[in-house]
């Protein structure tokens, strides 16, 4: 279960909430395709601090045809592993 579930109504974004907190925030190219969009992220392999390590993460889309031109996606949670 994700931790967090803010509203964003009051930030002007009625539908959109907050799911992953912004205590990691990593902004990065990403390459839409019609509705679809996809981004990646490199995690170190060399580092075994990092394993079993809970990732959430979650996109905003800035110039969305909306009143507030923003979007927000579903939140994802994920855990490193080997392979």
């Amino acid at each position: 279960m994700l931790r967090l579930a803010l509203p964003l109504a009051f930030l002007g974004v009625p539908g959109c909430v907050l799911y992953a907190d912004l205590g990691g925030v990593v902004a990065g190219p990403s390459f839409s395709r019609g509705v679809n969009c996809r981004y990646s992220l490199t995690i170190p392999t060399t580092s075994a601090a990092l394993l079993n390590f809970d990732v959430f993460t979650q996109a905003t889309v800035f110039g969305a045809p909306t009143p507030t031109s923003q979007v927000t996606s579903d939140g994802i949670r994920g855990t490193i592993a080997s392979r």
